[in-house]
């Protein structure tokens, strides 16, 4: 059976391999749509699409990141997001660090744990 949704978030030859595994070999009745959503890229920045599994599937492949989404729909989601944050509905991880530690703070953010904050001394 394959899944309905897929979040790619490395790309390169793991998205290759997932490709060939989707791909529907003979007719089965697995006939589920697959929205194929592309995130990242930390396995590499391009992979070869099969074109069988094109012919043989159901499947949409898109992104998600600044350029899937309309400037108006980003900006008019803005105020909704700071109000759960507000609210306390919706965890943000921060460090923040004073701008006399800026050397500390670059350093911490290249380890990606949390959202890294400079503020005024």
């Amino acid at each position: 059976m394959a899944p309905s949704l897929v979040l790619d978030y490395v790309w390169g030859a793991p998205a290759e391999a997932a490709f060939a595994a989707l791909g529907r070999h003979g007719l089965t009745e697995d006939d589920a749509d697959i929205a194929y959503i592309q995130i990242g890229a930390t396995a590499g920045a391009e992979a070869a699409v099969p074109a069988a599994l094109l012919r043989s599937r159901r499947i949409t492949i898109s992104g998600s990141g600044a350029g899937s989404a309309s400037v108006q729909s980003i900006l008019a989601a803005i105020p909704e997001y700071m109000q759960l944050i507000t609210d306390g509905r919706l965890d943000t991880a921060v460090q923040e660090f004073p701008l006399s530690k800026i050397e500390d703070a670059w350093a911490t953010a290249q380890f990606g744990a949390a959202r890294v904050v400079v503020v005024a001394d």
